[in-house]
C-alpha cells in the first residue's frame, strides 16, 4: 500500500493558496511604495548630480550658469546649436541622469536621436532633441533670460553668487513636456520651467516692476516657453508651468544652494497670486520661490 502521509489534502492546499493570496495583497501596495520611495530617491540623486555639474560649468564660466542655448559668434548654423542640457552634459558624463525613473512615457527613451544638429565626431551634438525632453526643466526666466531686442534674441546669464537667498531660489524642478486630453503626463519632461508669476508692486512707488528685468511695467520683451502657468487649461503641459509631480504628488526641486527638497507642484505657486498669462502679482517676495533678486 503506498504511503500517503506526506500528501495535502485539497483543503489544506485551498488553505495554503487563500494565504499566499491574503499575503501577497497585503505585501503588495508595501512593495509598491518602496519602488516608488526608491525611484523618488534616484530622482533626487539626478538632480543633484545636474546641480553639481552645474557648479562645474560655472567655476569654468566666470561663475555664470548656463545659457538656454548656445551657437558660436564665428559661423553659427544649425549643426553648431547646444541647449543648456548639452552645455552642462560634459560636466554629468551621463544622459541617463537627465531622465526621471518614474517617468515612463514614451519619448522620454528617445536618447539618442539623429537630427540635422548631429555633429560628426561630437558624441554630445547627438542628444540635441532628446535634451528637450529631459526630466528636470531650467528656471531659465531668472537665471538665464533672454531678452528680444531690435537686433534679435541676445542671451544673458546669471551668477550662481547673485541670488539673495539661495536656499530659497528655485534652479530645477521636475517637468513634464506635455499632457493629453485626461491630463496625463505625454512626451517625457521639458527642458525649461516657467514662474506663476512676473510682476510685482514696487512698496515705494506702488508701481509694477517687471521681476525678469527689475524695471518698471514691462521691462521688455523676452522669450517665454508660454505666458506663465495654464491654470484654466486641465490639459496643457504648463498647467503648472511645465513642472510635474512624478512621485504620488511630490516632485523634486533643486535650489541655487544646492540642497534638494520633494514639493507639490501647489507649494511652487507660493508667494504668488496665481493667474494666466501672469496677470497675478507675487505678493510675498520672501515665500516666492523663482526671483533670485
Amino acid at each position: 500500500m503506498r504511503n500517503r502521509a506526506g500528501a495535502f489534502t485539497l483543503s489544506e492546499l485551498l488553505v495554503v493558496i487563500a494565504i499566499t493570496a491574503v499575503t501577497a495583497g497585503v505585501l503588495s501596495p508595501v512593495f509598491l511604495q518602496a519602488r516608488a520611495s526608491a525611484k523618488k530617491t534616484v530622482c533626487a540623486s539626478n538632480i543633484r548630480q545636474i546641480f553639481l555639474g552645474t557648479m562645474n560649468y560655472a567655476q569654468d564660466y566666470d561663475d555664470h550658469v548656463m545659457p538656454v542655448g548656445y551657437q558660436p559668434v564665428e559661423n553659427p548654423d544649425s549643426r553648431t546649436d547646444r541647449t543648456w542640457v548639452q552645455l552642462v552634459l560634459p560636466y554629468v558624463k551621463s544622459f541617463h541622469v537627465f531622465k526621471c525613473p518614474s517617468d515612463d512615457t514614451p519619448s522620454a527613451n528617445a536618447e539618442a536621436t539623429f537630427d540635422q544638429d548631429l555633429v560628426v565626431g561630437d558624441s554630445y551634438s547627438q542628444y540635441y532633441s532628446a535634451s528637450m525632453h529631459v526630466n528636470y526643466g531650467y528656471n531659465s526666466q531668472y537665471f538665464a533670460p533672454i531678452p528680444i531686442g531690435s537686433g534679435g534674441p541676445m542671451q544673458t546669464t546669471r551668477s550662481l553668487s547673485e541670488p539673495a537667498r539661495p536656499s530659497s531660489t528655485l534652479i530645477y524642478a521636475e517637468s513634464v513636456y506635455a499632457r493629453d486630453a485626461a491630463g496625463q503626463p505625454l512626451g517625457g519632461g521639458s527642458w525649461l520651467v516657467v514662474p506663476p508669476c512676473r510682476y510685482a508692486r514696487d512698496a515705494r512707488t506702488h508701481r509694477t516692476i517687471d521681476t525678469f528685468s527689475n524695471r518698471p511695467g514691462n521691462g521688455g520683451e523676452v522669450f517665454t516657453p508660454s505666458r506663465g502657468w495654464t491654470s484654466n487649461d486641465a490639459a496643457s503641459g504648463y498647467l503648472f508651468g511645465g513642472t510635474w509631480p512624478w512621485h504620488q504628488g511630490h516632485l523634486n526641486v533643486a535650489f541655487a544652494d544646492g540642497h534638494i527638497k520633494a514639493m507639490t507642484t501647489t507649494q511652487l505657486g507660493d508667494g504668488c497670486d496665481v493667474r494666466p498669462d501672469w496677470s497675478g502679482l507675487i505678493n510675498d517676495s520672501q515665500a516666492y520661490l523663482w526671483d533670485i533678486n
